[in-house]
């Protein structure tokens, strides 16, 4: 049993970075001393020659900020470091707005914390070099109405496409289904470890 978690008490959350090997992608996060690491594992037959590549890694940088929140807000302390520092005034956003149910169901003041950014040489990251310009779109299905307003749009226009979904549902799979196009699975593993500090006393929210 954890002992019980006091928010307050925390100073900082910080990225503590990434890695992809065989398919599974690690995003690793620290709340003070208590670490996470969250797991997104690949279906096969992902070119995972692309993980190696500079746009792979812009992608990856992105996702680890958006899901990094989940791990934050367990405390949302003042100071967030290890963010890369152009992706500094998207974080500030995210945070703010993506955060503000979050903020106002728990009487938080709005979220701004202080952000504590690493410096990276982004030329290589920028270039988009040796990305195939014919291999087919990604669209990502939720089931609803968006999703299958751009599938259907891109099989008129005649674009070849591949379907992605974060995990899936019934209605992500019906669409999937009526559209003829492969589906891409990728599975979200969230750290065990932040389910038990929302039961040991944690901030929780939408």
């Amino acid at each position: 049993m954890r002992e019980p978690y006091d928010p307050s008490s925390v100073e900082a959350f910080h990225h503590r970075g990434w890695d992809f090997d065989n398919g599974v992608l690690r995003l690793r996060y620290a709340l003070d001393s208590v670490q996470f690491e969250e797991r997104f594992v690949f279906p096969p037959g992902i070119p995972h020659h692309l993980a190696a590549g500079p746009v792979f890694e812009r992608a990856v940088d992105v996702l680890a900020v958006a899901a990094g929140t989940s791990y934050y807000k367990a405390a949302a302390p003042p100071i967030v470091t290890g963010v890369p520092e152009r992706l500094v005034d998207l974080a500030s956003e995210l945070y703010l707005h993506g955060l503000a149910e979050f903020a106002m169901t728990n009487r938080l003041a709005p979220i701004r914390p202080r952000f504590e950014s690493v410096s990276r040489d982004d030329a290589s990251v920028m270039s988009v070099a040796g990305v195939d310009a014919d291999a087919p779109a990604l669209i990502a299905v939720g089931g609803g109405k968006d999703s299958i307003v751009t599938i259907e749009s891109s099989l008129r226009a005649g674009m070849p496409a591949v379907l992605g979904s974060v995990r899936t549902h019934r209605a992500i799979d019906e669409t999937a289904a009526r559209s003829g196009l492969q589906h891409l699975v990728v599975d979200r593993i969230i750290d065990p470890a932040l389910l038990e500090l929302n039961d040991a006393g944690a901030l929780n929210g939408h």
